[in-house]
């Protein structure tokens, strides 16, 4: 599975051995991020989807952002992760939508839940985290912001952490 930006697609052996690509779903030109069940991503200047490749439809979202240019945008099962310059917010799937946890009028958001549930050296004295170039692999993810990279782990126990203290409404 794979995601470019003009569509969702799949590669698999053709009748011949080759490899051939099936295009599961065309998009407009946007960013994108796939964890092969769910795809990620901004069309144009509008909010962040989140499009469900089980169901063929959108999930629905609580509070979605515009992120900048780059790879701001990225999804592992029930975590996503979506910014741009100084911006950074976190998304958690609960079963029916995509919660996006924190202040939702903060754009730095994932930076304070950061802070509070995985503090570091390097993480405790920001003032802000740049979103926009982002790459997740399971529930690890890797934030390169100001020409610096942050590895950020078990983002699973981060938002389990999270939701313990703050529980959904």
């Amino acid at each position: 599975m794979f995601c470019t930006g003009n569509y969702l697609g799949r590669i698999r052996l053709g009748t011949d051995n080759k490899p051939t690509v099936d295009p599961i779903k065309t998009f407009d030109t946007f960013r994108c991020f796939t964890d092969g069940k769910r795809l990620i991503g901004q069309k144009d200047n509008v909010n962040i989807f989140i499009y469900n490749i089980n169901t063929g439809k959108n999930d629905i979202m609580e509070n979605p952002i515009k992120v900048s240019a780059g790879r701001p945008v990225v999804i592992y099962e029930d975590y996503a992760l979506a910014g741009g310059v100084g911006s950074l917010v976190l998304y958690y799937f609960e079963g029916t939508k995509w919660i996006r946890l924190g202040e939702s009028n903060d754009g730095n958001s994932f930076l304070k839940i950061l802070q509070k549930y995985a503090p570091s050296d390097q993480i405790k004295n920001l003032q802000s985290l740049d979103g926009g170039n982002l790459m997740m692999k399971g529930t690890k993810v890797s934030i390169v912001s100001k020409n610096i990279t942050y590895f950020v782990e078990n983002i699973d126990q981060i938002v389990k952490q999270c939701l313990a203290d703050n529980p959904l409404k």
